[in-house]
């Protein structure tokens, strides 16, 4: 089953490490962009707790790009994640070299060649958009598309909300379609209740969603899982 809440960790998960486990989320993905560099040996740690427990959400690891791949993914060979989010990916090429990568870190790691994933940021830049149509074949590992309204928007010097900005959610929505794999919502929408972010993210056509509130996973859950959810709001012309 395709996960549809996506528990975004950008902290040390260690000290609560348990209750993040039995959070409900189908998948943890703990950021290890640049910024949080200094987390690779928490991560690390994390990962091995949970790695001992037989029922755990699936487990990413957030990094910065391709170039940051070899040197994370390293330091987590004894306890490897289940999949990657690939910041900042422009098509096709980025997945397939990523997906390389992979390969390499599985043999070393001894994992079966294709068990770790890949979820794709996909639209965080111009050039970017334009390669949202490229996803469909790349690799058996692809995922997911992730949308990130932020990031495309201070590419642009542009609102989250502005013309732009929405059509390539629009264009990565298809493109996830035409690749035969869910988009996923990264775009937090500020304060908006939990239940109206949902209602908004599926009439748009997404999939699941990522946040960094934990209080919000039970009503993902609960909205992605029950398809009458989508189709009796529409009724009401609540969407």
């Amino acid at each position: 089953m395709n996960a549809r809440s996506y528990l975004i960790l950008s902290e040390d998960p260690t000290a609560h490490a348990e209750s993040l486990l039995d959070c409900g989320a189908d998948a943890l993905t703990l950021d290890l962009r640049a910024d949080n560099r200094e987390s690779w040996g928490n991560a690390l740690r994390f990962l091995l707790t949970a790695r001992q427990k037989k029922n755990r959400p699936e487990i990413f690891v957030w990094i910065e790009g391709i170039e940051d791949a070899d040197s994370c993914l390293g330091h987590l060979k004894d306890a490897p994640p289940d999949g990657v989010f690939l910041d900042r990916a422009t098509g096709r090429p980025s997945v397939e070299r990523l997906g390389a990568k992979l390969a390499v870190f599985e043999a070393e790691a001894g994992l079966q060649d294709g068990a770790t994933t890949i979820v794709a940021l996909a639209a965080q830049s111009p050039e970017a958009v334009f390669a949202l149509g490229d996803y469909a074949g790349c690799s058996p590992r692809l995922r997911a598309l992730a949308f990130d309204a932020q990031s495309l928007a201070e590419s642009l010097a542009l609102d989250p909300l502005s013309a732009p900005v929405t059509t390539a959610k629009s264009l990565l929505i298809l493109g996830a379609a035409a690749a035969g794999i869910p988009a996923i919502d990264m775009a937090f929408r500020g304060d908006m209740p939990a239940q109206t972010r949902c209602l908004e993210a599926r009439s748009e056509g997404f999939g699941g969603l990522g946040t960094a509130r934990r209080e919000e996973i039970s009503v993902i859950n609960k909205m992605f899982a029950k398809q009458s959810v989508f189709s009796a709001s529409r009724s009401r012309g609540l969407t």
